[in-house]
């Protein structure tokens, strides 16, 4: 009898775990979480702000797990866990922009940009094969719309680090696809050709660096930028080729070509996305669908909330972890909490306690050990953890 896969959605011949990017359908939002609850329940708070006079690169702020906006002027945006999404598609919720403040950076004499992107881990790109003769092309599909119409540059970026000979300059190769219709659900696929240079060889999972400055492989798509700067190219006076992988000396390869849709630029500007997938091969399949405690589970292993829970008796009873005083002196005393998932590297924490005094070491992947000194209030710390391994 022959054997056949099936996916998610009953698909026959569609293999599981085809998606190489985490959270596709906006589910899990643990950044935006409101008391550290993280089924998607109306207790999240709606949005949160960016502004990057106060948002440092690469600090993610408060939107859907995994994915970070990014801008570099003074154009502020309203990022919203929208209910708004195509019709008959299944997706509970999308990923909303919206421009709050605009900036003309296409006036700019300097870089200036606004990317929306997710880096994916190089553990789980090794089946590309980059930087051989077999690397693999990919698939990017997903649903958009925005209050504009024009060109969106997507395109996958790889910084010299994720590369097993540390080649000098980063690779990047991106492609165009067009908004047709304003205020109008669109389904896209573009696909981006495979990373045959023999420069550019993926370090293999021993190799990976383990701290902040592993950055992965970024999918991003330019929501706007100048015309201008030392890291700006033109597609066409700068000779760069459509899906072509293309060295580049300086941080990045910006692009601008006539019709861009302008995020920073036009107040109220919107754009939103949901049903993001991306998978090897040149032809885009059915979104797969992930149980959503197995996707919050993935999604864990890189930003872990554990925070406010009105779930427990009382708004002021909160996620306790408790370090007790057993003999009530002076003497110091320990806890450890178990994080729900090994985090991807050592993450960077963040711990707030009150009850008492406290110091904290935080040096495991997987769990927080806590140590408390003359506490006064025996068995009454309240830690709120933040664990935030992303790439």
């Amino acid at each position: 009898m022959a054997l056949v896969t099936v996916n998610n959605r009953g698909t026959t011949g569609i293999e599981r775990n085809r998606n190489l990017l985490y959270n596709g359908d906006m589910s899990v939002w643990q950044r935006l979480a409101s008391n550290g609850r993280n089924a998607p329940t109306s207790d999240q708070v709606s949005s949160s702000t960016y502004n990057n006079s106060t948002t440092v690169y690469p600090t993610y702020v408060p939107g859907a797990d995994r994915y970070i906006l990014r801008s570099n002027g003074s154009a502020t945006f309203q990022i919203s866990r929208s209910v708004d999404v195509p019709s008959g598609q299944g997706f509970p919720f999308s990923y909303k922009i919206v421009n709050n403040a605009t900036e003309n950076i296409r006036a700019s004499t300097t870089n200036r940009y606004v990317l929306f992107e997710q880096r994916i881990p190089q553990e789980d790109i090794q089946h590309l094969m980059y930087g051989t003769a077999d690397a693999k092309s990919v698939t990017v599909s997903f649903w958009v719309k925005s209050n504009q119409t024009g060109k969106v540059h997507i395109g996958l970026y790889g910084s010299a680090q994720i590369f097993d000979n540390t080649p000098s300059t980063n690779i990047n190769n991106v492609r165009t696809y067009t908004i047709n219709a304003a205020n109008t659900w669109e389904y896209k696929t573009v696909t981006l050709s495979g990373l045959t240079n023999t420069s550019y060889v993926l370090k293999k999972f021993n190799q990976k660096d383990t701290n902040s400055s592993d950055y992965g492989l970024l999918l991003w798509q330019w929501l706007d930028h100048s015309a201008a700067g030392s890291d700006y190219w033109d597609p066409v006076s700068d000779a760069k080729v459509d899906d072509t992988w293309q060295a580049d000396s300086t941080a990045v390869g910006y692009i601008l070509e006539s019709g861009n849709i302008e995020m920073a630029g036009t107040a109220g500007a919107s754009f939103q996305i949901t049903g993001y997938q991306m998978e090897v091969g040149t032809v885009a399949t059915d979104f797969e669908f992930i149980p959503f405690y197995d996707q919050l589970s993935r999604c864990q292993r890189f930003y872990y909330n554990h925070q406010y829970n009105t779930r427990l008796t009382g708004t002021t009873n909160k996620n306790r972890m408790y370090s007790a005083d057993w003999n009530g002196s002076n003497s110091a005393t320990f806890g450890q909490y178990e994080l729900p998932a090994p985090m991807h590297r050592t993450p960077d924490y963040t711990v707030t306690q009150s009850g008492g005094s406290a110091s904290f070491q935080m040096t495991y992947s997987n769990a927080v050990r806590i140590q408390t000194y003359d506490s006064g209030d025996p068995g009454h710390y309240v830690y709120q953890v933040h664990a935030d391994a992303e790439l």
